[in-house]
């Protein structure tokens, strides 16, 4: 699920960063900026955080988040996935 990346930078050992609930991908931007040095860094946007959607209870409920985010597991193979409040729900 492409849509789900916010971003994907850098070379290394995969880590995917989940964010949280009232925040957005945004709120990795520093620590991605220094995990790139070495590690590949993936910063998803979870199904209503994204700005091109409206947030709905049947897109934004989490069977459908952890669906997602294993796709994109799926998609990466081995990563380290490191979540902060709601997304550590999801990791």
């Amino acid at each position: 699920m492409n849509e789900l990346i916010h971003s994907a930078e850098g070379h290394g050992p995969t880590v995917i960063l989940v964010h949280g609930v009232g925040v957005g991908p945004w709120s990795f931007r520093r620590t991605a900026d220094l995990l790139r040095t070495d590690h590949r860094v993936v910063v998803v946007a979870r199904r209503g955080y994204r700005l091109e959607e409206a947030p709905t209870p049947d897109r934004v409920d989490l069977p459908h988040q952890v669906e997602d985010l294993a796709e994109r597991l799926h998609d990466e193979g081995r990563a380290t996935v490191v979540g902060v409040s709601g997304g550590a729900t999801l990791a």
